[in-house]
């Protein structure tokens, strides 16, 4: 109702509201006088919206809850036992016993005591007759006939056995080297002694190149020369050694990977620089040791080894360098002999 009221007087106010600008309007007719409309001010009445009313509060759950239920274990399907098939026992079959014969006893006869014979004393023994010996008479032995001649029947010539081949086993052909002359270079680091008494040590570092000869298998005959420098904190040191030796194979030639012994002899010059003075020194150098022989092939080969070396000097030092006592503060001494280890690694190539 309160709503059909308010659209009435909205309508109402409208209507009236309408001419805004002025109080009356005229209207001009040519053939009727004029006439006066008086249109009477427009009335605003205030317009009240309807009251809202402002129920509770309902709170509306937009979506239910859903609650979530652990899915339910999923069905477990017992096998049934397989049947137990029970075999029945064989049949036993009972052999009946042989029938039993029993032999009746033989029928007991009574036998007969014969009565005991009369004795009798026993008979004299009957009259023994002794022949006499026969009369011998001379055997006359008849002398036995001169032996026949026999002759010997006639030799045969024997033929002499047929000639026999004889066949040599030939031993089985062993690898050899067909490549017997190879070059080679090689890197040395050494550990010596300088003095006999064991109180200076120094190392060095130093290359050089060898050539070699397989001389047969297992030998390989080396020459060598190198160039070696002092590394150790003192004063330069330079040797240069060149020796010959002979490198003894374990292995054949158709082993890649061959151990082996090696021995050396030659020579080493020695120069030691005092500032002030040189020591130049030659030693009479011997080397043993070892190593290994890898092969690429018949034309290229790897080898490494560990020698022990030692040096005796032949010359004595000059004036000079016995003279010097001092350098710096540092006091000198000749080269003396020394030993020490020397390891190398080297390649060489054959053909």
């Amino acid at each position: 109702m309160r709503t059909l009221v308010a659209a009435a007087l909205t309508t109402a106010t409208l209507l009236c509201a309408s001419p805004q600008s002025a109080e009356a309007q005229v209207l001009w007719r040519p053939w009727l006088r004029p006439r006066v409309v008086v249109v009477p001010p427009r009335v605003i009445l205030p317009v009240a919206a309807p009251p809202v009313v402002m129920g509770p509060r309902v709170y509306v759950q937009p979506y239910p809850q859903t609650y979530y239920y652990p899915p339910p274990p999923p069905p477990v399907y017992v096998q049934p036992a397989p049947p137990v098939y029970v075999q029945p026992a064989p049949p036993v079959y009972v052999q009946p016993a042989p029938p039993v014969y029993v032999q009746p006893a033989p029928p007991v006869v009574e036998q007969q005591v014969a009565p005991p014979q009369e004795q009798y004393a026993p008979l004299p023994p009957p009259p023994v007759y002794m022949q006499p010996a026969p009369v011998q008479q001379p055997v006359y032995v008849q002398p036995a006939p001169p032996p026949a001649l026999v002759q010997a029947a006639p030799v045969q010539p024997v033929a002499p056995p047929p000639a026999m081949n004889v066949v040599t086993v030939q031993r089985p052909v062993l690898p050899q080297w067909k490549s017997r002359f190879g070059i080679g270079a090689r890197f040395v680091g050494a550990v010596s002694l300088e003095n006999q008494d064991f109180s200076d040590r120094f190392t060095q570092l130093g290359f050089g190149g060898e050539l070699l000869y397989r001389a047969n298998r297992r030998v390989v005959i080396e020459l060598g020369g190198e160039y070696q420098k002092r590394m150790s904190n003192g004063f330069e040191r330079y040797d240069i050694p060149v020796t010959i030796g002979a490198r003894l194979h374990i292995g054949a030639p158709d082993w890649v990977v061959s151990p082996y012994f090696v021995t050396a002899v030659g020579g080493v010059y020695s120069n030691l620089d005092y500032v002030r003075s040189q020591d130049k020194a030659w030693f009479l150098d011997g080397q043993l040791g070892g190593g290994l022989e890898v092969r690429l092939g018949q034309h290229v080969v790897l080898n490494a080894d560990l020698r022990g070396d030692g040096r005796y000097r032949l010359n004595d030092p000059d004036a000079t360098t016995q003279s010097t006592q001092k350098v710096n503060g540092v006091v000198l001494s000749p080269l003396g002999n020394q030993y020490g280890l020397q390891a190398r690694l080297g390649a060489a190539v054959y053909f």
